[in-house]
């Protein structure tokens, strides 16, 4: 699973990266993700992180899954 993320510095390919989630649903408090760069790209907005999630609570990957899913049937044509 990759995650694409704008940040104001540049972070060298391969720094291990930990996100700490500030939020919970109404029934869910996230864990912490942690994450690698793979690769970056220097745009006028800022530096374009991609990066490869190493780890992420099963839960955590359910819930960020189902909120990233399409629903094909109410995507417009």
């Amino acid at each position: 699973t990759h995650i694409t993320t704008k940040v104001s510095k540049q972070l060298p390919p391969l720094t291990d990266i930990k996100m700490t989630f500030e939020f919970c649903t109404d029934v869910h408090c996230f864990n912490d993700i942690y994450a690698k760069v793979v690769s970056v790209q220097n745009t006028s907005q800022g530096f374009i992180h991609d990066l490869r999630i190493t780890y992420i609570d099963p839960e955590d990957r359910e819930i960020v899954s189902d909120l990233t899913r399409v629903d094909p049937v109410s995507r417009p044509i």
